[in-house]
């Protein structure tokens, strides 16, 4: 499971496993260590240097990587990282968005990426996240009402709920438990109102680089190689950005962002916005007043009308509205359900 979930991962970057042979590679917030283990046992590396302070990484990578001797683990804060070595890849995977100081960070790196390398990193905006801070709003009404107080029991708990939604993803994605831990249960994160996105990037790097690969991959370049130029390159990804945003929503689900449609999608924008804003004064903690359903519920319903302007019963307002009964029925004091018909596939 796990060779074929990085294998997919790093194809759809346009890095196959022949490509690592006898690189080094510095990983910045390495985890457990699972995409160093499948680097180091698959792809035939020369060596990697893994870099985290968080002392249960560390105790994970001494103890999952220990049969490997082309690996340096180093316990260091990465927002204070100073490395005069260059690597062939710098890898740095669901952790820059959520940093102090993205832009610092991603500066460093770049410096530590050898002319020709590969910087490989994981960026954010507030439409791909819309679904998992649904979730969250979905965890906070759910634990209040059944009052579930200590961290393992709604660990627990969520775990359970979300496993079906995981489950209709992918069979490849990551464990429901860490997925919960690491977004739900992660407020400072999920409650966050700005993300590193693309746009940040390119405004911090310029035009240094090439953007070899994006996955997804929302970018239309019909331009001949031959009259290929690296700005103009940049720029026509940084359109089909700004065109394709209302299409990070749902992996299945696309929609034309035409000129009959164009208003429609900035006020969608605007409501994605003010629900990233609404999300981050909530906590499990604190009790949901009526006032703040209200405007959770006055919120979701204008976007899922916009949804269904742009397409009629598509499978985001099906949600949506599956949603909003949910909260009709934790306002009324009711039994929010834990089973759902379209809520999971969102």
């Amino acid at each position: 499971l796990l060779k074929k979930q990085r294998f997919n991962f790093y194809f759809k970057l346009g890095l196959s496993p022949t490509e690592f042979i006898d690189k080094s590679i510095l990983e910045l917030c390495p985890g457990t260590g699972y995409n160093a283990y499948y680097l180091l046992k698959y792809c035939k590396i020369k060596n990697i240097t893994l870099v985290d302070k968080n002392p249960s990484s560390i105790r994970a990578l001494k103890k999952n990587l220990k049969k490997f001797k082309n690996k340096k683990i180093l316990n260091k804060n990465i927002n204070y990282l100073k490395i005069k070595k260059k690597y062939d890849i710098v890898i740095i995977e669901n952790a820059l968005p959520g940093l102090d100081n993205p832009k610092k960070v991603l500066l460093n790196i770049f410096k530590n990426t050898k002319p020709g390398g590969s910087l490989v990193f994981t960026m954010s905006n507030v439409q791909g996240l819309f679904s998992e801070k649904l979730r969250y709003l979905y965890s906070v009404c759910l634990v209040q009402q059944n009052n579930i107080l200590s961290y393992e029991k709604r660990l627990k708990f969520l775990t359970k709920l979300f496993h079906k939604h995981l489950k209709y993803l992918s069979p490849n994605t990551r464990k429901a438990k860490k997925w919960v831990e690491d977004n739900i249960l992660h407020t400072e994160w999920i409650c966050s109102k700005k993300y590193f996105d693309l746009l940040d990037v390119l405004k911090c790097l310029k035009f240094q680089f090439y953007i070899r690969s994006i996955s997804p991959n929302f970018s239309k370049d019909f331009i001949w190689y031959k009259n290929m130029d690296r700005t103009n390159h940049i720029k026509n990804i940084k359109k089909n950005y700004l065109n394709e945003q209302v299409n990070f929503l749902d992996y299945q689900t696309q929609f034309l962002n035409d000129v009959k449609n164009f208003n429609s999608i900035h006020q969608l924008n605007k409501e994605l916005k003010k629900f990233t804003f609404e999300i981050s004064r909530i906590n499990f903690d604190t009790k949901l007043t009526i006032k703040q359903i209200n405007k959770f519920y006055l919120l979701i319903f204008k976007i899922s009308k916009i949804f269904n302007y742009l397409q009629i019963h598509n499978k985001i307002t099906l949600a949506l509205n599956e949603f909003l009964e949910f909260l009709l029925k934790f306002k009324k004091k009711k039994r929010v359900p834990i089973k759902d018909k379209y809520f999971h596939k969102f």
